[in-house]
């Protein structure tokens, strides 16, 4: 038994390896999968010699980060104490759980950069085929239009918010660029490359192809910076085509047609606008709910309204103002800093600011996924309430930590050659 047991610990890099893949993989598979996925971290975590272990318990109580994330979740617990619904602030719980475990195992781990290299080699090619199956099913088996794929497949069929799944498509987006840049198998990852672009933009979301924008705009800068001359030209090309492609693409023609006939700024307009109909402009809805959330911040301070009730008390007050679309869509806070105050006050909302903080002190000039991925989530932390569901936790307790971790051993890597 021990010699089987030592036989394993010897092939942890391999476990490593496969739970890693299957975490990338099942994202954008099943809630269930990618669950159980997520789980498998904790017997990995244990399955260690003992000298080790205490290495790895050693450095999670030395790390700040790994603390402030297992604060966090902490919050969330003392939350439910004060929360009029006691079911659905354990399932909010539930939900957050990776939080207090997921982190600790990615950064306490010593693994190599080889190995997480062999995941994200996996990964690109699994999530693009994924894609691709979802593609090919949605056209061809059910013979639906492709405008209607976000709508029918993402959203309906497999339940997954196309906010999420930018974050993982940007990971084939990242390996294929930084390939292509290093001159590594340029036509396959040019086709990865542009078939991966390709579903970013029928996911249609407008801060998505923001973020990509300003990321397009800073790898110009740098390749000019760096004398990559030709790089530089593809680059503008492939941006070029890219916009063709938005241009011409439906579902972001019709929300770009909706927001820019139906925008106004002014909150008492929009107030009484979103009274009398449900609007269709996402932007006035989002100042809407922050303005709401506000009033209710103001109320419940200084400890919130308690992990179960916050949606509630959304609901309340979109009630006694009447916004019409909230209160069809019990929508939830689409502000993860405002949802964090309104949750468990200046505890929960401090908490998160600080940790995105310790994060954001990480970042240096050695890193390439791990800022792309860190500051796309604080941006987007404006605009969506990430935690609410499995997948953002995931994208905060996993993808964060992981490429985090990957540029790390990259550069140690690097440093040690």
């Amino acid at each position: 038994m021990s010699f089987s047991l030592r036989n394993i610990i010897k092939h942890r890099e391999l476990i490593f390896i496969v739970l890693s893949i299957l975490v990338f993989f099942t994202f954008t598979v099943s809630y269930a999968l990618n669950n159980i996925s997520v789980f498998l971290f904790i017997p990995f975590f244990f399955l260690d010699s003992k000298l080790n272990i205490k290495k790895k318990i050693h450095f999670i109580r030395t790390n700040k980060i790994i603390l402030l994330y297992s604060l966090f979740f902490l919050v969330q617990c003392v939350g439910y104490l004060y929360s009029a619904d006691k079911a659905l602030a354990i399932r909010r719980i539930s939900v957050m759980l990776p939080l207090l475990f997921l982190p600790a195992i990615i950064i306490s781990e010593s693994i190599s950069f080889k190995s997480f290299n062999k995941v994200l080699i996996v990964a690109k090619y699994l999530i693009v085929l994924t894609f691709l199956y979802y593609l090919i099913v949605h056209l061809f088996i059910i013979q639906r239009p492709l405008s209607a794929f976000v709508h029918f497949t993402i959203k309906d069929k497999l339940g997954i918010s196309q906010f999420y799944l930018a974050f993982i498509i940007l990971v084939p987006i990242l390996i294929s660029a930084k390939s292509i840049v290093s001159k590594k198998h340029i036509i396959e990852n040019g086709i990865l490359l542009v078939f991966s672009f390709f579903i970013l933009l029928l996911l249609g979301n407008k801060t998505v192809l923001i973020f990509i924008f300003i990321l397009i705009i800073i790898a110009f800068i740098l390749l000019v910076r760096q004398k990559k001359q030709k790089s530089a030209l593809a680059l503008v090309v492939f941006v070029l085509l890219g916009t063709t492609m938005i241009s011409q693409t439906t579902i972001i023609k019709e929300r770009m047609a909706v927001f820019v006939k139906t925008l106004d700024l002014d909150l008492e307009t929009i107030i009484t606008k979103n009274k009398f109909t449900e609007t269709k402009n996402t932007l006035e809805h989002r100042i809407l709910i922050n303005y709401i959330a506000s009033k209710e911040i103001l109320k419940s301070l200084p400890f919130g309204v308690g992990t179960g009730d916050y949606q509630s008390a959304l609901n309340t007050q979109y009630a006694l103002t009447n916004f019409k679309k909230g209160i069809r869509g019990e929508l939830n806070n689409h502000n993860q800093y405002l949802a964090e105050f309104l949750k468990t006050g200046i505890l929960g909302g401090f908490a998160f600011i600080y940790l995105l903080i310790l994060l954001l002190f990480k970042l240096n000039n050695n890193q390439f996924y791990f800022p792309v991925f860190l500051l796309f989530f604080v941006i987007g932390c404006f605009l969506e309430s990430y935690l609410d569901r499995q997948h953002g936790v995931i994208i905060f307790a996993f993808l964060i930590p992981y490429f985090y971790k990957l540029d790390e051993e990259n550069f140690n890597n690097a440093f040690c050659k």
